[in-house]
Protein backbone atom coordinates (compact mmCIF):
# COMPACT_ATOMS: atom_id res chain seq x y z
CA UNK A 1 0.00 0.00 0.00
CA UNK A 2 1.66 3.39 -0.94
CA UNK A 3 0.05 4.92 2.20
CA UNK A 4 1.46 2.90 4.41
CA UNK A 5 5.16 2.62 2.56
CA UNK A 6 5.09 6.59 3.17
CA UNK A 7 4.64 5.98 6.66
CA UNK A 8 7.17 3.53 7.09
CA UNK A 9 9.97 5.75 4.80
CA UNK A 10 8.81 9.12 7.24
CA UNK A 11 9.49 6.84 10.24
CA UNK A 12 12.74 6.04 9.01
CA UNK A 13 13.31 9.77 8.03
CA UNK A 14 12.94 10.68 11.20
CA UNK A 15 15.41 8.64 12.53
CA UNK A 16 17.86 8.49 9.96
CA UNK A 17 17.71 10.80 7.14
CA UNK A 18 20.02 10.01 4.59
CA UNK A 19 20.09 11.76 1.42
CA UNK A 20 19.46 8.00 -0.57
CA UNK A 21 16.35 7.84 1.51
CA UNK A 22 15.04 11.23 0.34
CA UNK A 23 15.68 10.61 -2.71
CA UNK A 24 13.32 7.45 -2.46
CA UNK A 25 10.79 9.88 -1.25
CA UNK A 26 10.97 12.51 -3.88
CA UNK A 27 10.73 9.64 -6.54
CA UNK A 28 7.44 8.14 -4.59
CA UNK A 29 5.69 11.37 -3.84
CA UNK A 30 6.17 12.48 -7.48
CA UNK A 31 4.84 9.42 -8.99
CA UNK A 32 1.42 9.12 -6.44
CA UNK A 33 1.15 13.52 -7.19
CA UNK A 34 -0.61 15.21 -9.95
CA UNK A 35 1.49 15.59 -12.63
CA UNK A 36 -0.26 19.23 -13.31
CA UNK A 37 0.96 22.34 -11.98
CA UNK A 38 -0.55 21.40 -8.61
CA UNK A 39 2.94 19.75 -7.90
CA UNK A 40 4.22 23.05 -7.07
CA UNK A 41 1.81 23.42 -4.36
CA UNK A 42 3.09 19.86 -2.80
CA UNK A 43 5.41 19.40 0.42
CA UNK A 44 8.36 18.82 -1.74
CA UNK A 45 7.67 20.92 -5.28
CA UNK A 46 11.14 20.82 -6.61
CA UNK A 47 12.53 17.86 -5.61
CA UNK A 48 9.30 15.95 -6.60
CA UNK A 49 9.01 18.14 -10.46
CA UNK A 50 12.80 17.17 -10.59
CA UNK A 51 11.72 13.10 -11.18
CA UNK A 52 9.83 14.34 -13.74
CA UNK A 53 11.20 13.93 -17.39
CA UNK A 54 9.16 17.59 -18.47
CA UNK A 55 11.16 19.01 -15.67
CA UNK A 56 14.43 17.05 -16.98
CA UNK A 57 14.28 18.10 -20.72
CA UNK A 58 13.26 21.46 -19.81
CA UNK A 59 17.01 21.48 -17.32
CA UNK A 60 18.98 20.29 -20.17
CA UNK A 61 17.29 22.28 -23.09
CA UNK A 62 18.08 25.54 -20.67
CA UNK A 63 21.76 24.04 -20.21
CA UNK A 64 22.11 23.59 -24.28
CA UNK A 65 21.06 27.14 -24.76
CA UNK A 66 23.21 28.36 -21.94
CA UNK A 67 26.38 26.44 -23.41
CA UNK A 68 25.66 27.81 -26.65
CA UNK A 69 25.45 31.76 -25.78
CA UNK A 70 28.39 30.41 -22.70
CA UNK A 71 30.85 29.28 -26.15
CA UNK A 72 29.83 32.67 -28.24
CA UNK A 73 30.67 34.97 -25.64
CA UNK A 74 34.21 33.12 -25.08
CA UNK A 75 34.79 33.05 -28.82
CA UNK A 76 34.02 36.93 -28.83
CA UNK A 77 36.43 37.09 -25.51
CA UNK A 78 39.09 36.40 -27.39
CA UNK A 79 38.27 37.65 -31.36
CA UNK A 80 37.05 40.70 -30.24
CA UNK A 81 39.04 42.04 -27.52
CA UNK A 82 41.86 42.79 -30.69
CA UNK A 83 42.38 43.95 -34.26
CA UNK A 84 45.43 43.35 -36.00
CA UNK A 85 46.37 45.71 -38.57
CA UNK A 86 49.28 48.10 -39.64
CA UNK A 87 47.50 51.48 -40.40
CA UNK A 88 44.53 52.99 -37.74
CA UNK A 89 42.57 56.26 -38.41
CA UNK A 90 40.27 57.49 -36.09
CA UNK A 91 36.82 59.40 -38.18
CA UNK A 92 35.13 62.48 -36.17
CA UNK A 93 31.71 62.30 -36.43
CA UNK A 94 29.51 65.01 -34.34
CA UNK A 95 31.04 67.84 -32.43
CA UNK A 96 29.69 68.84 -29.12
CA UNK A 97 28.20 71.93 -30.05
CA UNK A 98 25.73 69.77 -31.84
CA UNK A 99 26.91 69.70 -35.50
CA UNK A 100 28.15 67.24 -37.57
CA UNK A 101 31.60 67.26 -38.10
CA UNK A 102 32.72 68.44 -41.56
CA UNK A 103 36.59 68.58 -42.84
CA UNK A 104 37.93 71.43 -40.22
CA UNK A 105 39.84 71.57 -36.90
CA UNK A 106 38.87 69.52 -34.26
CA UNK A 107 39.44 69.60 -30.71
CA UNK A 108 41.99 66.69 -30.23
CA UNK A 109 45.24 67.14 -29.28
CA UNK A 110 46.40 63.22 -29.90
CA UNK A 111 45.65 60.33 -30.90
CA UNK A 112 47.18 56.91 -29.60
CA UNK A 113 46.85 52.99 -29.85
CA UNK A 114 47.33 50.36 -26.99
CA UNK A 115 48.74 47.07 -27.24
CA UNK A 116 48.06 45.01 -23.76
CA UNK A 117 46.94 48.34 -22.18
CA UNK A 118 50.28 50.07 -22.61
CA UNK A 119 50.26 52.90 -25.79
CA UNK A 120 52.85 51.76 -28.67
CA UNK A 121 51.99 54.46 -31.17
CA UNK A 122 50.96 57.82 -30.28
CA UNK A 123 50.37 61.13 -33.13
CA UNK A 124 50.09 64.73 -31.98
CA UNK A 125 47.27 66.56 -34.15
CA UNK A 126 48.71 69.78 -35.82
CA UNK A 127 46.87 72.68 -36.90
CA UNK A 128 44.75 72.28 -39.93
CA UNK A 129 41.80 70.48 -41.46
CA UNK A 130 40.87 67.17 -41.30
CA UNK A 131 38.70 64.48 -42.34
CA UNK A 132 40.28 61.51 -40.16
CA UNK A 133 43.66 61.15 -38.35
CA UNK A 134 46.05 58.61 -39.33
CA UNK A 135 47.99 56.49 -37.68
CA UNK A 136 50.25 53.92 -39.08
CA UNK A 137 52.77 50.97 -37.89
CA UNK A 138 55.52 49.54 -39.27
CA UNK A 139 53.79 46.57 -39.99
CA UNK A 140 50.93 44.99 -38.44
CA UNK A 141 50.32 44.63 -34.69
CA UNK A 142 47.93 43.47 -32.28
CA UNK A 143 46.09 46.22 -30.80
CA UNK A 144 43.87 46.08 -28.06
CA UNK A 145 42.72 49.92 -26.99
CA UNK A 146 42.77 53.60 -28.10
CA UNK A 147 43.57 56.98 -26.70
CA UNK A 148 42.52 59.78 -27.52
CA UNK A 149 43.57 63.67 -25.83
CA UNK A 150 41.69 66.83 -25.65
CA UNK A 151 43.30 69.49 -27.03
CA UNK A 152 43.61 72.81 -24.99
CA UNK A 153 40.78 75.00 -27.06
CA UNK A 154 37.24 75.40 -27.24
CA UNK A 155 34.82 72.32 -25.69
CA UNK A 156 32.46 73.12 -29.05
CA UNK A 157 35.12 71.45 -31.47
CA UNK A 158 35.70 68.30 -29.23
CA UNK A 159 33.94 65.03 -30.75
CA UNK A 160 31.31 63.43 -29.17
CA UNK A 161 30.61 60.91 -31.57
CA UNK A 162 33.55 59.46 -33.73
CA UNK A 163 34.86 55.92 -34.58
CA UNK A 164 38.17 53.94 -35.40
CA UNK A 165 38.70 52.10 -38.35
CA UNK A 166 41.68 49.80 -39.32
CA UNK A 167 42.89 48.61 -42.59
CA UNK A 168 42.83 45.44 -44.32
CA UNK A 169 44.06 43.85 -47.08
CA UNK A 170 41.11 42.87 -48.44
CA UNK A 171 38.12 45.09 -47.54
CA UNK A 172 39.94 48.29 -47.40
CA UNK A 173 38.88 50.49 -43.89
CA UNK A 174 37.13 48.69 -42.33
CA UNK A 175 35.04 49.97 -38.92
CA UNK A 176 35.91 48.73 -35.15
CA UNK A 177 33.23 46.65 -34.00
CA UNK A 178 33.24 47.23 -30.14
CA UNK A 179 33.18 43.85 -28.20
CA UNK A 180 29.19 42.73 -26.42
CA UNK A 181 30.99 43.67 -23.06
CA UNK A 182 31.41 47.56 -24.30
CA UNK A 183 28.29 50.18 -24.34
CA UNK A 184 28.41 52.43 -27.71
CA UNK A 185 27.57 55.23 -25.41
CA UNK A 186 30.28 54.80 -22.76
CA UNK A 187 32.66 54.71 -25.75
CA UNK A 188 31.93 57.90 -27.43
CA UNK A 189 32.72 61.07 -25.93
CA UNK A 190 35.24 62.73 -24.71
CA UNK A 191 36.23 64.35 -21.22
CA UNK A 192 35.09 68.58 -20.90
CA UNK A 193 38.95 68.60 -18.91
CA UNK A 194 41.69 70.24 -21.17
CA UNK A 195 44.62 68.07 -22.08
CA UNK A 196 42.60 64.71 -20.47
CA UNK A 197 43.05 61.41 -21.87
CA UNK A 198 39.88 59.38 -23.05
CA UNK A 199 41.17 55.47 -22.93
CA UNK A 200 39.28 52.82 -24.68
CA UNK A 201 40.58 49.65 -23.41
CA UNK A 202 38.89 46.75 -25.59
CA UNK A 203 39.82 43.96 -23.48
CA UNK A 204 37.06 42.09 -21.50
CA UNK A 205 36.43 42.75 -17.64
CA UNK A 206 37.67 40.16 -15.48
CA UNK A 207 33.76 39.92 -14.03
CA UNK A 208 32.42 39.31 -17.19
CA UNK A 209 34.93 36.24 -18.14
CA UNK A 210 34.10 34.81 -15.09
CA UNK A 211 30.45 35.62 -15.42
CA UNK A 212 29.25 35.98 -18.61
CA UNK A 213 31.82 33.16 -20.88
CA UNK A 214 33.44 30.51 -17.87
CA UNK A 215 30.38 31.35 -15.65
CA UNK A 216 27.93 30.19 -18.93
CA UNK A 217 29.88 27.09 -19.75
CA UNK A 218 29.75 25.60 -15.89
CA UNK A 219 26.20 26.97 -15.48
CA UNK A 220 25.29 24.70 -18.54
CA UNK A 221 26.99 21.08 -17.70
CA UNK A 222 25.63 22.24 -13.90
CA UNK A 223 21.79 22.30 -15.43
CA UNK A 224 22.38 19.33 -17.40
CA UNK A 225 24.18 17.53 -14.31
CA UNK A 226 20.95 18.49 -12.34
CA UNK A 227 18.89 16.92 -15.23
CA UNK A 228 20.86 13.65 -15.16
CA UNK A 229 20.63 13.44 -11.32
CA UNK A 230 16.97 13.65 -11.80
CA UNK A 231 17.03 10.88 -13.76
CA UNK A 232 18.54 8.06 -12.28
CA UNK A 233 17.04 9.20 -8.92
CA UNK A 234 20.01 11.37 -6.95
CA UNK A 235 17.72 14.47 -6.36
CA UNK A 236 19.53 15.69 -3.39
CA UNK A 237 23.06 14.82 -4.81
CA UNK A 238 22.43 17.00 -7.87
CA UNK A 239 20.62 20.14 -6.15
CA UNK A 240 23.79 19.96 -3.54
CA UNK A 241 26.25 20.70 -6.57
CA UNK A 242 24.13 23.08 -8.14
CA UNK A 243 23.90 25.62 -5.65
CA UNK A 244 27.25 24.73 -4.59
CA UNK A 245 28.57 25.81 -7.77
CA UNK A 246 25.88 28.72 -8.27
CA UNK A 247 26.80 30.36 -4.97
CA UNK A 248 30.83 29.49 -5.87
CA UNK A 249 30.36 31.53 -9.33
CA UNK A 250 28.03 34.16 -7.53
CA UNK A 251 30.25 35.22 -5.45
CA UNK A 252 33.30 34.83 -7.53
CA UNK A 253 31.62 37.60 -9.88
CA UNK A 254 30.54 40.07 -7.58
CA UNK A 255 34.27 39.81 -6.12
CA UNK A 256 35.08 40.82 -9.49
CA UNK A 257 33.33 43.32 -9.72
CA UNK A 258 34.21 45.10 -6.40
CA UNK A 259 38.13 43.81 -5.94
CA UNK A 260 39.40 43.82 -9.40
Amino acid sequence: DPKDLRERLFRRLVTKPFANDLDRLNLLLSTSEDRSIWIAFSQRPFSMALCKTWLQVLLCSAGVATLVEGVFNCIAAVSHSSFTASAFRFVPLALRNGSSFEPGPVGVDSVGLLQDGVVRLQERVVAGRYESIFLNLSCAHPIDGFVVVTANQDTALDPVQYRWEFLTEDEGWKEVQYPPWMVQGSVDGLPTERSAPRVVDLRPPTAWTVTKAFGYVIGSFNLIFLAMCGAVGMVQFGICVFCALFHFFFVAGIWCAVVI
